[in-house]
């Protein structure tokens, strides 16, 4: 059984937040909630979400400013303002604070929720996997599937990870260590590089470095697949990962953790050059 799509619900006043907490645990959504803009972009920056619902006037940080950050760290995240405030949005001005839709409080359940709902038909998805996801080959006109790299020591876990990806609609390359990743990398020039930290040959923090020293390949994003948690992840930036996913491996929290770690690359790509 698939884990339920997850929500960040995020307003200063206990009441309403609890509110929409239970329209949307009603509508089928694993829910968290935060107290203010801050504590909302704190938590999105640290765990994956499939949509976000906030309110505008907060202290700290207002929705408007909320959803601006996470089009920037996620922009396929779809954001919706729901406020007390009499404010009309353009469609342009929508799209500047990076909102898919803004609503006037009260709002109805069922508004809500089809609105999501709508947002979140893969179809509508800008990540160029849709026809992937479906079993279809992509027409002409069709973004192609990202290029990811995976790296690991462990021949059936790097099997197993890649098949996952596969399924989701990803070009896969392996590589059973640091020196073949290496030149993978530099060859392919993936969109995402998922590294053992522990893999042979050369270990994780040392491909990070070369990949960042190397012209071709500074610009991939790294994530490292480790068991580690607590302090010894703490290290993964400062050795040039952008996250890390920790074993055992969900797939469902697999997707969702690909596809944000993604949002980077994204804006990234017209910046690469050509191959």
């Amino acid at each position: 059984m698939s884990a339920p799509p997850r929500a960040l619900v995020v307003d200063d006043d206990p009441e309403m937040r609890g509110i929409l907490a239970m329209m949307l645990e009603r509508g089928g959504y694993a829910v968290e909630t935060a107290v203010d803009g801050e504590d909302g972009l704190t938590r999105f920056q640290r765990q994956a979400f499939d949509v976000v619902i906030t309110d505008h006037g907060m202290p700290k940080l207002s929705g408007l400013e909320l959803g601006r950050a996470c089009k920037a760290l996620a922009p396929h995240i779809p954001v919706f303002l729901v406020t007390g405030w009499d404010i009309v949005l353009t469609a342009p001005e929508l799209d500047h604070w990076g909102l898919r839709e803004a609503f006037s409080k009260p709002i109805r359940s069922a508004t809500l929720l089809e609105a999501i709902a709508h947002a979140r038909r893969p179809a509508e998805r800008p990540d160029g996997l849709a026809a992937a996801r479906r079993g279809e080959t992509p027409g002409p006109g069709d973004p192609a599937p990202y290029k990811l790299l995976v790296v690991d020591a462990d021949a059936a876990a790097l099997k197993q990870l890649a098949d996952l990806l596969v399924l989701d609609g990803y070009t896969v390359l392996t590589a059973a260590g640091g020196q073949e990743a290496l030149a993978l990398a530099k060859a392919e020039r993936p969109d995402l590089a998922l590294v053992d930290v522990g893999a042979p040959g050369i270990g994780g923090a040392t491909v990070a470095q070369v990949l960042r020293r190397n012209p071709a390949t500074v610009s991939i994003p790294l994530v490292a697949l480790t068991g580690a948690t607590g302090d010894a992840a703490d290290t993964f930036p400062q050795a040039g990962y952008i996250g890390e996913i920790a074993r055992p491996i969900d797939p469902t929290d697999l997707e969702r953790l690909i596809a944000r770690f993604l949002a980077a690359t994204v804006g990234r790509k017209s910046a690469r050059g050509p191959a």
